[in-house]
């Protein structure tokens, strides 16, 4: 049995990652670098956000891109009982004080709207969604269930 190792950032790495928008290289993610690590500013200036996958070779270890910076992620953490849990860093916040971290988490409440706070939509392929055409036979199956049970109950 494998097991996977741990790392710092969701860079895959233990390296404070640097956000150079490249297609060649490793351990980049889209954040603000205050003190000139990388770019020293923000990695794309006019946009302040980037396509998933545009840092080259920065996947997760599971596949997911993008998963430090860009925007930071609600999470399900119940912090406090005003506040939900945040993860994950923004392209406004550099790693320093360890935004991009996996150990950290901020919270907010969940009224709150900025610019550098959002959610991921994703999608697996390993669990295909049904077609159209299955969900009619399916509900056509549920109706003639439901049908014969009736059917049945009154005899």
């Amino acid at each position: 049995m494998s097991v996977d190792p741990y790392w710092l950032y969701p860079t895959q790495s233990n390296t404070t990652p640097v956000n150079i928008l490249s297609s060649m290289g490793t351990n980049n993610a889209n954040f603000y670098d205050l003190y000139g690590t990388g770019n020293g500013g923000y990695a794309d200036p006019t946009n302040y956000l980037t396509p998933v996958g545009a840092f080259a070779a920065s996947p997760g270890p599971y596949g997911t891109y993008d998963m430090g910076g860009d925007v930071w992620q609600w999470s399900e953490a119940d912090i406090a009982s005003s506040s939900r849990g945040l993860r994950g860093g923004s392209w406004g916040y550099g790693p320093f004080n360890n935004n991009l971290a996996a150990s950290n988490r901020g919270s907010i409440n969940p009224t709150y709207e900025g610019l550098d706070i959002g959610f991921r939509v994703a999608s697996s392929e390993a669990v295909p969604e049904p077609g159209s055409i299955t969900l009619v036979v399916f509900g056509g199956l549920c109706l003639l269930a439901y049908a014969w049970r009736k059917r049945t109950r009154m005899a």
